[in-house]
């Protein structure tokens, strides 16, 4: 049984790394968990209903992986055969421009950072998705990309879901066990987490009821940039959240008590992709090339010692379009090339895709556009 009782809680983003950059510690194996909550009291009931999404970032001290994740639920589902689906993405949300303590979404158009509005599906191609701006549409800076679920959080390295039972409290912790779902859940120093859940209910007469609300306990937190973010989905709200065909994502003013429970494998306080340490000891993805792709394109990498890859292409909604285990090489400059095909042999359509390269304590990955 993957072990939950977990030793001290950080507070990511606000303490910064526990240990000193002159006293590096290094760790085997150490339980901790990554959590918005130190000494703030979780109160509030944030809640949603069936299709709603929440994110929430996170940032681990040291190389490691994820063991499992507590949901702390406020308002739990009336009635069987509702739950959660979980993804788990890589992300450089920290640096995104539109996210700040400044514009929280305390109101209903406040701090909105985009909508569909369509309620044909999620397909953020043509006028389908409009890039909304802080506090009003009409200020978008169209140099900002406000959908979580487009660039900024993909590709998705972990994915499970769980069922959430009705108990006479409505309330409780909810361990979801990671491990038993996710083959890779390893994560590397400092790179942004972000948590993203979608509440589901297999009942769809009473889709948008009391009966199948779920809410997260949370604690007021003014952060920058802000943890938290949701999504109004048109099945929970057939009108759009403000009235008017406005299904999208809204920065929180809150957290909510969602606790990652992970194992540090490797150094706290050092390993920082901006050490000088680091640096040359990590495997580098140089380029792709050509991009945009027509037909096929070549990935230059280099290694600063043997290392086993795997290299994967994502599409842009975080499916797996092809993967390649790459045994261990020489030290140095290594190319590798796709041919624009899936892992089944059939020709890839245009749009954007991400090319990753992970090894068990590194991941990187670049954009990709595929043009036909």
């Amino acid at each position: 049984m993957i072990k939950t009782l977990i030793v001290p809680i950080i507070m990511l983003g606000l303490l910064g790394s526990v240990f000193s950059e002159e006293n590096p510690r290094e760790v085997q194996d150490l339980d901790t968990t990554l959590s918005w909550l130190n000494g703030i009291e979780a109160d509030v009931d944030l809640g949603g209903w069936s299709g709603d999404y929440f994110f929430q970032y996170f940032i681990p001290q040291a190389d490691g992986y994820i063991n499992s994740i507590d949901f702390n639920f406020s308002d739990l589902p009336d009635i069987p055969g509702c739950g959660l689906s979980i993804t788990l993405f890589y992300t450089d949300y920290p640096n995104w421009d539109e996210i700040e303590t400044s514009a929280i979404a305390d109101s209903c158009i406040d701090a909105q950072l985009g909508h569909y509005d369509e309620e044909d599906g999620f397909n953020i191609i043509g006028d389908n998705w409009v890039q909304g701006g802080i506090n009003s549409v009409e200020g978008a800076n169209p140099d900002f990309i406000y959908d979580p679920l487009d660039d900024q959080a993909w590709p998705a390295f972990g994915r499970g879901g769980m069922y959430v039972e009705p108990n006479d409290l409505d309330e409780g912790l909810v361990n979801f066990d990671l491990m038993h779902y996710v083959n890779n859940s390893s994560f590397q120093a400092h790179t942004p987490l972000a948590i993203v859940v979608q509440l589901f209910c297999q009942d769809s007469t009473v889709m948008n009821s009391t009966q199948t609300r779920m809410g997260f306990l949370s604690a007021q937190l003014d952060h920058d940039p802000q943890p938290c973010l949701k999504f109004f989905h048109p099945q929970a709200n057939p009108h759009g959240n403000c009235g008017t065909d406005d299904w999208g994502w809204y920065i929180q003013s809150h957290v909510w008590d969602w606790r990652v429970n992970v194992t540090y494998t490797g150094p706290l306080g050092v390993d920082h992709p901006d050490s000088p340490a680091v640096n040359g000891l990590r495997p580098k993805l140089l380029s792709v090339s050509p991009n945009p792709v027509n037909s096929s394109t070549k990935v230059v990498y280099s290694l600063p010692q043997p290392t086993d890859l795997r290299f994967t292409i994502y599409d842009f909604l975080g499916r797996q379009i092809w993967s390649r285990e790459i045994p261990a090489q020489s030290p140095g400059e290594h190319a590798l090339s796709w041919d624009g095909r899936d892992q089944s042999g059939h020709d890839v359509e245009s749009g954007l895709y991400i090319v990753t390269l992970l090894s068990t304590n590194w991941f990187e990955s670049k954009k990709m556009v595929m043009l036909k």
